[in-house]
């Protein structure tokens, strides 16, 4: 249910020569850096979007760094989200005002596709998807400027 935007570096020889060099760790820390800092804009407009009906809402809208199983599929990433999944723990509710909610309980017989679902649907806030969406392609751009310069620096630290 996450929202993040994605893309490759294809056509950047030299990058991607300078990047193949260098250990699967040091890699890691170099993309993450980089888009810790490109993705800086993203969570302050989300910050900024966000309802303030309860104002612990600005407070839990993070960066987080994608979680194992997606690195071991080859994506090494950051994203802005209000927790590390959404829908758990203490504050399960600010993914309703992301995403909306239906009020009410379900009729029966719904599951099995007999009775439509007639309740009332509250539209979500899409906070964090309109930053996505605002932000997203200068944060593509600041990435991909920034990369070869975390490349170096990391390389020359080695």
């Amino acid at each position: 249910m996450s929202r993040a935007i994605v893309f490759s570096i294809v056509g950047h020889k030299r990058m991607l020569a300078m990047f193949k060099k260098l250990p699967v760790k040091l890699r890691r820390k170099a993309i993450l850096s980089a888009a810790r800092i490109a993705m800086r804009p993203v969570l302050n407009a989300a910050r900024a979007n966000a309802p303030v009906e309860h104002g612990a809402l600005k407070k839990t809208i993070k960066m987080r760094v994608l979680k194992r199983f997606a690195q071991t599929r080859g994506s090494i990433g950051i994203r802005v989200a209000t927790a590390s999944e959404w829908f758990t723990g203490d504050d399960f509710y600010m993914a309703f005002q992301e995403f909306g909610w239906r009020v009410g309980k379900r009729v029966s017989g719904y599951r099995h596709g007999t009775t439509p679902d007639t309740r009332r649907e509250i539209p979500g806030k899409h906070y964090i998807e309109d930053a996505y969406k605002s932000h997203g392609e200068a944060a593509k751009n600041t990435f991909l400027t920034l990369m070869p310069a975390m490349i170096e620096k990391i390389a020359k630290e080695r």
